[in-house]
């Protein structure tokens, strides 16, 4: 009897969810952001910056005419413009809501990769992710000899 077969997205669906991912910037100032924080698709930066804001119920005043350039590299300049961006983009002051990383296609790859290691570790079954192939253990290699 033939050990039995799961198929698993291809190499190239998985190159093309991380793509998708790599797209992903953040609304406040461009930096890459897998996940949205606090409302919005933010950088880990970002988000640390508006967590930290509201916590400490923080006043910033803005030394130009409250219109400066919120970029990855200029981000720091402006507390004050850098928080009111977070504003505009979405960014809500409510704890209940965080993080929502977990439904990113990149975040599904990783536990489906994962589920399937741990699936052939249980079972020592025939796995196929891709162009990788997961054979059944041996009695030899069942019995840890």
């Amino acid at each position: 009897m033939l050990p039995q077969t799961f198929d698993f997205p291809t190499s190239s669906t998985a190159a093309a969810a991380v793509e998708e991912e790599a797209e992903k910037v953040c609304a406040v100032c461009g930096d890459r952001a897998v996940c949205f924080h606090y409302g919005a698709r933010t950088c880990e930066g970002c988000k640390g910056f508006f967590k930290r804001t509201v916590q400490k119920a923080s006043k910033y005043a803005c030394a130009g005419n409250r219109n400066c350039p919120i970029e990855k590299r200029y981000r720091s300049r402006c507390q004050a413009c850098r928080f009111q961006k977070c504003l505009n983009v979405g960014m809500v002051k409510e704890s209940r809501i965080r993080n929502e990383c977990m439904n990113s296609s990149l975040g599904s790859l990783t536990y489906l990769f994962l589920g399937t290691v741990f699936l052939k570790l249980i079972f020592g079954g025939y796995f196929k992710v891709g162009r990788f192939h997961f054979l059944p253990r041996t009695k030899t290699e069942k019995n840890g000899s």
